[in-house]
């Protein structure tokens, strides 16, 4: 004869209503939850804690696609503390990144395009939101300012500016009655990025404390076959003109010329070389004795 064995048992609001207390190992079941508890022979129903079971994947195979017991859909979060990962991919607006790997996560949040090749990402001042932008100019793409010393000088044929010193600072002298030059060569950094030139003369006088000096800068691009060396070929002159100079000679002063992209600067491309003559403009300016450069520096505008 088969024996059957029930559980005591009632709806979820009947236990509630009545609570009472099962007694030590007494199980009762929620009929419409099918939640159970079991008692310990002195905690009322509402009191006491609903019984855990432990269920292997196994157990799992019958729920329907998106569910787990008694909830319709995942939504609580949690870490996958070990495993792979092999989900459809999560789109960004989930939180992921929609890609598989992760260089392409990379390009995905940060939308590398080959419209973006050699631009720095930075935040935008309008949106606040990042965005990739061309490299400003003396930054990430320009690099380091080209600096030209005195002993790097290539003086011209003739009117040249002379190799001195003065208390163990290499300089150039500039004669106050004849325009003098000194030449110098470099090759435009291959990050430039179209934005123009500046060229900032470091000067001293030596003996003059008033009045104003002169300076005219220009361009020769070499490049590649660009330029017939045999000649010289240096583009029109910009100039700062009526700088009045410091009032003690020694003082160094910092002067600048600014030059536009393309013909300006005689058209050098990034990545060709070039050469730079500066000029004091003698016939012009007014201080006496010679200007003595130190340094000139190009960097990007």
């Amino acid at each position: 004869m088969a024996i059957q064995i029930q559980l005591r048992r009632d709806s979820a609001a009947d236990w509630t209503a009545n609570d009472p207390t099962l007694a030590s190992g007494e199980a009762g079941v929620e009929t419409d939850t099918g939640k159970f508890k079991i008692g310990d022979g002195a905690t009322a129903w509402t009191a006491l804690d609903y019984s855990e079971v432990a269920i292997d994947h196994d157990n799992l195979l019958n729920f329907a696609a998106n569910e787990h017991y008694l909830q319709s859909a995942i939504t609580a979060l949690g870490t996958i503390a070990t495993g792979t990962w092999q989900a459809t991919d999560v789109g960004i607006g989930y939180g992921g990144t929609g890609q598989s790997t992760a260089q392409l996560a990379i390009n995905a949040l940060t939308a590398v395009s080959g419209g973006t090749n050699e631009y720095v990402l930075t935040k935008d001042t309008a949106t606040g939101n990042a965005i990739w932008k061309a490299a400003a100019g003396g930054g990430t793409g320009f690099g380091r300012p080209l600096v030209f010393t005195p002993q790097m000088s290539e003086p011209p044929a003739t009117n040249f500016a002379t190799l001195d010193t003065r208390n163990y600072h290499p300089v150039l002298d500039f004669d106050a009655t004849t325009n003098e030059s000194t030449i110098f060569r470099g090759v435009l950094p291959t990050g430039y990025a179209g934005g123009g030139l500046t060229v900032y003369i470091h000067y001293a006088m030596t003996s003059a404390v008033a009045l104003t000096v002169d300076w005219d800068v220009s361009f020769e691009r070499i490049g590649d076959q660009q330029l017939d060396i045999d000649g010289d070929s240096f583009a029109a002159v910009n100039s700062v003109d009526n700088t009045t100079v410091p009032g003690t000679s020694g003082l160094v002063d910092v002067v600048s010329v600014a030059f536009t992209d393309g013909a300006d600067m005689d058209n050098i491309a990034a990545g060709e070389s070039f050469r730079i003559k500066v000029t004091r403009d003698a016939a012009s300016d007014d201080a006496t004795g010679d200007a003595e450069i130190l340094f000139v520096v190009v960097k990007e505008t």
